[in-house]
């Protein structure tokens, strides 16, 4: 799901292994996570409110250990998100604490306000695993995942195109998640890596 506005970027695997045994040793303070790719700014807002969006996704199974299942869910529902623009739902799968959250909350606002939504295929999932826990917190993991973020496709209120993306090759992103008191996991913050492809 992912609607993966996640940029590309060259990760050294020093930098990835010093920020998360930072992350752990800090406790529960992330720091700036990888950024969604934000909406071109350069097309005139629209007037006309956009109709109210009626259908509300299932929250994401994201309970227990499953990692490829949880990381999967997780970035299906933020796909679904960017399909039918709510912003208010994004706590289900983001902890309001991490940056990715307000940095997320204001795209999705945005594309509501304008009226515009993503449609196309998303992220795949190919593998998810555990890197670690957090130090004397079994509720704070580290999930190392291996995306594919299909072609992006964002259209307007009337249907018609404003912008498209290709296709991403294989995309390491680790994510930090914390499990909330309704048992569900969240993410908390985000380090990325390009795999090349």
């Amino acid at each position: 799901m992912s609607r993966s506005r996640l940029a590309a970027a060259v990760a050294i695997p020093l930098l990835l292994a010093i920020g998360l045994a930072f992350t752990f040793l800090r406790g529960r303070q992330p720091a700036d996570p990888a950024a969604p790719a934000t909406v071109a700014t350069a097309v005139p807002t629209t007037t006309v409110p956009p109709p109210p969006t009626t259908s509300k996704p299932n929250p994401p199974k994201a309970t227990g250990e499953d990692w490829l299942a949880i990381m999967t869910n997780i970035l299906r529902f933020r796909h679904e998100l960017y399909e039918h623009p709510q912003p208010d739902l994004l706590s289900q799968i983001y902890d309001k604490r991490c940056p990715c959250y307000a940095k997320e909350r204001a795209t999705l606002a945005d594309l509501q306000r304008r009226g515009w939504s993503y449609n196309d295929q998303g992220v795949k999932v190919v593998r998810a695993r555990l890197r670690g826990r957090g130090v004397g917190n079994s509720s704070i993991v580290a999930i190392e995942s291996i995306i594919r973020t299909g072609e992006q496709v964002l259209l307007d209120q009337a249907g018609k195109e404003v912008q498209r993306k290709a296709a991403s090759g294989p995309t390491k992103m680790t994510y930090e998640l914390v499990r909330g008191p309704d048992g569900r996991w969240r993410v908390s913050f985000t380090i990325d890596g390009w795999l090349g492809g």
